[in-house]
């Protein structure tokens, strides 16, 4: 009798497990699913950015998928500095001079594809992981510049990116989803 009770109690132990198991991936799965959808949306924030010890401020703006802005507001030096990307390729604007360019010819360019593959990495379905920390949720996944850390409000709205890889830390501020 003894024996049955204890093989009971081990069987009620698995299926406990197993169920938590499954509900933490389906909130995991959840979460990914939330997060992703709402980056797919169009947006505009101010981005305080940190590449290799150098210090940017920039808007950036997502107008649809793969399409995106970003100008530079700090340094001074390259506030005339801006960037788009769309289906057509990189285009980069300094005052009244706008030019195709090989993203691999400006150095701004690491920042710039850095944060907007990272956006589009999390925004995908698959490839990101999600995992709750206290409210704020934590997206981790792969661009081409290395493994990065994206961290969101619990509105789902972007607080901060890592990519350790390139020395990449940056702080969203004044983030809106457009209507």
């Amino acid at each position: 009798m003894l024996r049955t009770i204890e093989i009971i109690l081990l069987v009620l132990t698995v299926l406990l497990f197993i169920t938590a198991f499954i509900a933490c991936n389906n909130n995991s799965t959840k979460l990914q699913s939330n997060s992703s959808q709402q980056l797919s949306a169009a947006f505009h924030c101010t981005v305080n950015a940190t590449l290799n010890g150098t210090t940017y401020e920039t808007t950036l703006a997502k107008q649809g998928t793969g399409i995106y802005t970003l100008s530079f507001t700090k340094p001074s030096t390259l506030s005339s500095l801006s960037f788009a990307l769309t289906s057509e390729g990189m285009k980069v604007k300094f005052g009244d001079i706008v030019a195709s360019v090989d993203p691999s010819s400006i150095p701004q360019t690491a920042l710039v594809n850095a944060m907007l593959d990272a956006f589009d990495a999390a925004s995908a379905k698959t490839g990101v992981t999600a995992k709750l920390s206290g409210k704020d949720t934590i997206l981790s996944g792969h661009t081409q510049a290395g493994d990065f850390v994206m961290t969101l409000n619990p509105d789902y709205t972007p607080k901060s990116l890592k990519i350790p890889s390139i020395d990449l830390n940056a702080l969203f501020k004044n983030f809106q989803y457009d209507k």
